[in-house]
């Protein structure tokens, strides 16, 4: 967990970050997000360790149903991982909240064309650690979308894989935070 040790601004929850190697092994949705703030968090959680095909195995595309999830459609997105030197990741699908708050749609983009700062940000390291099968939660202050009504954000991002082993797709869900 790391953990930032200046004082948030009033209401505003201090920015954290948890990296769980090996999610495949993972029994709880405790052991994905134990400090998660919002509901969706733990509900896409849960929902991602429901249909695994099998505890050891990561759950794939295949296996991800949006009837099952209709609430959590907006704020859920998919990347592809693609494998080479060092994995590449773009946009497969990103919910319309995620659209409407970034102002953009992405959908078929690269992480790196979209983010000039990617290459050396700290979503490109927990994008990393998920295509080698790790699950990452994060809070803190978005950088890249940052409306001026936003205060922080919150996000999951679990591996999905075809053939229940080797990371194709990240599945995530990203939660805003507006001023009120």
């Amino acid at each position: 967990m790391v953990e930032n040790r200046s004082p948030p601004s009033p209401g505003i929850p201090a920015p954290a970050e948890l990296v769980t190697p090996d999610a495949a092994h993972l029994t709880s949705v405790a052991e994905l997000a134990p400090k998660a703030i919002d509901p969706r968090i733990l509900e896409i959680g849960e929902y991602w360790l429901r249909i695994r095909p099998a505890r050891g195995l990561l759950p794939g595309r295949q296996h991800l149903d949006p009837v099952d999830i209709p609430k959590l459609l907006p704020i859920v997105f998919l990347a592809d991982v693609e494998r080479g030197v060092e994995p590449r990741f773009r946009w497969r699908l990103r919910g319309t909240t995620l659209e409407i708050i970034s102002g953009r749609d992405y959908t078929g983009r690269y992480f790196d064309q979209t983010y000039g700062d990617f290459a050396t940000s700290r979503a490109r390291k927990q994008l990393i650690a998920v295509a080698n099968g790790a699950a990452c939660w994060w809070l803190g202050q978005p950088f890249s979308t940052r409306p001026r009504d936003v205060t922080h954000a919150e996000r999951l991002m679990l591996p999905l894989a075809a053939d229940g082993r080797n990371v194709d797709m990240i599945l995530g869900l990203t939660v805003f935070a507006l001023k009120s």
